[in-house]
């Protein structure tokens, strides 16, 4: 199914103390911002002591870890941010010259 546009989700889990993060990046972000979710995970993977991979718009992670599961996803939490900071600079930079070229 299709879960829309625009979406970054990176989901955690524990079973049986074994931690696993799983990420999903709409395909039009992955496409027109270059993200990738294996590099995603794999950073994320860090903080449960694991690693991961997958395809550029999902991926998953396994570790050893659970501990590290809150830390991993402030990570995600920052990165989203730090996403959403970018695109609201790549926007405003956008209207600024839409602004000068049409006289706005």
């Amino acid at each position: 199914g299709n879960l829309g546009n625009n979406i970054f989700i990176v989901l955690a889990t524990v079973n049986e103390d074994k931690p696993m993060l799983t990420c999903y990046i709409s395909k039009e972000l992955v496409a027109d911002k270059n993200l990738n979710a294996g590099q995603v995970v794999r950073e994320l993977g860090k903080y449960i002591q694991g690693g991961g991979g997958g395809q550029p718009f999902f991926a998953t992670a396994g570790g050893k870890n659970a501990a590290g599961v809150s830390e991993a996803l402030e990570k995600a939490i920052e990165l989203v941010k730090s996403f959403a900071n970018l695109l609201d600079n790549i926007i405003s930079q956008r209207r600024r010259v839409a602004k000068d070229y049409f006289k706005i």
